[in-house]
């Protein structure tokens, strides 16, 4: 064993640095060495007994996936989960990460003792198989956005862009800090997350199917770099479906899964022994990774599937056999495991922080852990993530600038169908159409736009919430401040031109009340889209959405006025927010006093406003309950929003 040539503080050993200089002669930037090493040595990960269940729907009963397995996997070592499709590989690594907590049973342990979840995500990451990230942004503005949240303000923005330089430079990228997202490569997209979640520099690296959409070339790259990581001292675990001879070679530690169970775990040059040792010899010029996927799916003719994989299971313990380790001497310790704790992986909030720190204490830790998930302020997180959302409204073009020219067309196209209604007492029923129709065109074109693109973030925001780069109350309140400006901005064109048109009353008391309307009804109809598009998908959400809007309409006293509407569905009246703003543009607009209409025609029934309050059941109505009942529309529909999005969150996992 090499001397240390560092402190405790700092694993690195000589030879560790002249693998790292070999291997990387082989990476995109060839001589490049990642300095920044990992700070301290990761811990020990272990499983055992670890079963996994999932519901199969209603009245179907549960599937286990995982069954029993058992697993140790070393400090510094680049590790491979393997196996057929369906075999759990994937729920493993969701599992060992904590993305999975729900029907979770069995034992994970970090250095011998129990993990808590909040301490393990610090030091730890999850790169997950689709490529999350911002398409709108450059690389040099995706990094320097994640440095800003994930670096704590203390560090000063010439040293994050120093270190976001090294890494680009590193994973062969500095060549293209100002191409967006969606212009790059499948193999670039597959680094720009690695060097995303290096940042921090990271003990843990988890990423799931690494290699999936890349070529050959791409592949050998992408592999060698995470080699070249965890040969400076990081453990990196991925799932791999089939590698090729090549690839396999450079791990060094296999986790075979067959049928949720571990049918091999040791290193990759001792599969053909322990081929031979169970009776399976691994025929020659074969790919070891090639052969054991065939005997697991049961394509190998030497016996039935079933007594293959129970042959493996049988060999390797089911995860618990060490003997094929390289060197297994760091898991040779007199400890028993399995009176340790039956816990499942749970998330820092399920358990009680004195709990977690008297647990540890009783371990033998002795250490409080800290609590607080992510590493800067939740006033910082709001203003990178403000910057960030400014960014991609400016770019947009669909979502910003067609919103504002949607909005400037519907209303020059209703002005010309209603012009210069609202002074005439001739049509007075045509403006009061008018009226209903404005509120349908803020409620659907907002409540739509909200539910089609909302759920679109949310795959960018379950990786980037759960490694840490912020809290959901910052993501949420700064989606609501970025949209704002949009939102306003398309109702304040839409209003004036439709007011003036239509030959509104040209008082400001009146427009300054109608636009406060419109605004608010603007906003509950976003609230709305955003309920939906944290609860649904977008096909079910572009459902569910009309058939809110139905009864809302029904409601709002249009069709069939307040005093006509049956007593049993008086309540719903109260849920409408259409009802507070079609009362609300009513009285403003014929309320409070006005003069009596033009009437350029024998009789205009409606000269004097009253009369139409009168018919539509409005002559009692008070506009300031109206305004207070859409505010605490927008207060509550947002409020539900948040906790429905966190649950949605939750559920994921």
């Amino acid at each position: 064993m090499a001397a240390e040539v560092a402190t405790d503080d700092v694993w690195i050993q000589q030879e560790d640095l002249q693998q790292v200089a070999t291997s990387n002669n082989n990476l995109t930037n060839p001589g490049k060495v990642f300095s920044r090493k990992p700070l301290k040595k990761p811990p020990l990960l272990e499983f055992e007994d670890l079963r996994y269940t999932v519901p199969l729907g209603l009245n179907r009963g549960s599937k286990q996936i995982l069954k029993n397995v058992s697993g140790s996997f070393l400090p510094g070592s680049l590790v491979a989960i393997m196996g057929p499709s369906g075999a759990g590989k994937s729920s493993l690594l969701d599992i060992l990460t904590g993305y999975k907590v729900t029907g979770v049973k069995g034992s994970i342990l970090s250095d011998r003792q129990p993990r808590v979840l909040a301490a393990f995500r610090r030091i730890s990451c999850y790169i997950q198989q689709d490529d999350r990230l911002q398409p709108l942004l450059t690389i040099q503005e995706s990094m320097t956005l994640a440095a800003n949240l994930k670096l704590s303000t203390e560090v000063s923005p010439k040293e994050k862009q120093r270190t976001i330089m090294e890494i680009l430079e590193t994973l062969g990228l500095e060549n293209h800090l100002h191409t967006r997202a969606s212009m790059l490569s499948g193999g670039q997209r597959k680094r720009l997350s690695i060097a995303l979640e290096l940042i921090n520099n990271p003990l843990i690296m988890f990423l799931d199917e690494p290699t999936t959409g890349l070529d050959s070339s791409s592949c050998t790259q992408c592999m060698q770099l995470l080699r070249s990581l965890a040969q400076q001292g990081r453990t990196i675990v991925c799932t791999i479906h089939q590698p090729s001879a090549s690839l396999f070679a450079l791990f060094s530690h296999v986790y075979v899964l067959a049928e949720g169970r571990c049918i091999y775990q040791g290193a990759n040059e001792k599969l053909v022994p322990f081929l031979d040792n169970i009776g399976l010899p691994c025929p020659p010029y074969n790919n070891p990774a090639d052969y054991v996927i065939e005997l697991a799916c049961g394509d190998s003719e030497s016996a039935s599937n079933l007594e293959v994989v129970n042959k493996m299971v049988l060999g390797t313990e089911n995860g618990r056999n060490i003997t094929w380790f390289k060197n297994p001497d760091p898991l040779m310790v007199s400890i028993s495991r399995s009176n340790l704790f039956a816990t499942k992986s749970s998330d820092d909030d399920d358990v009680p922080t004195g709990f977690c720190n008297r647990l540890l204490a009783f371990c033998g830790a002795g250490k409080k852990i800290d609590h607080a998930v992510q590493e800067t302020s939740q006033w910082n997180q709001i203003k990178v993530l403000l910057t960030r959302g400014y960014i991609k409204t400016k770019r947009d073009g669909t979502l910003t600038y067609m919103r504002l020219f949607v909005n400037i067309i519907v209303g020059v196209m209703l002005g010309c169908l209603f012009w210069s209604s609202g002074n005439q007492g001739s049509r007075v029923m045509e403006n009061y159409k008018l009226l209903f129709s404005i509120l349908i065109h803020l409620m659907m074109t907002t409540m739509m736009l909200t539910i089609l693109t909302f759920p679109m973030e949310m795959s960018i925001l379950l990786k980037e919430h759960f490694n840490r780069w912020y809290s959901l109350k910052s993501y949420f309140i700064a989606t609501m401040i970025v949209e704002l400006p949009i939102v306003t901005l398309g109702c304040i064109f839409f209003t004036v031109i439709i007011y003036v048109m239509s030959a509104q009353p040209m008082e400001w008391y009146r427009f300054l009340m109608f636009l406060l309307i419109s605004l608010l009804v603007t906003y509950v109809a976003q609230s709305i889209g955003l309920l939906i598009g944290a609860l649904f998908s977008v096909t079910n959400g572009t459902f569910i959405g009309p058939v809110i809007s139905v009864p809302l309409m029904m409601f709002a006293g249009f069709g069939v006025t307040l005093r006509d509407i049956p007593k049993y569905m008086v309540p719903g009246t109260y849920l409408s927010y259409l009802r507070y703003g079609l009362e609300g543009m009513v009285l403003t607009i014929y309320g409070g006093g006005r003069e009596t209409l033009d009437c350029n025609a024998r009789y205009c029934h409606y000269r004097y406003p009253n009369k139409l309050l009168m018919e539509v059941a409005m002559d009692e109505s008070e506009m300031y309950i109206d305004i207070i009942g859409l505010v605490l529309n927008v207060i509550l529909l947002r409020v539900i929003a948040f906790f429905c999005l966190r649950w949605k969150i939750k559920s994921e996992r």
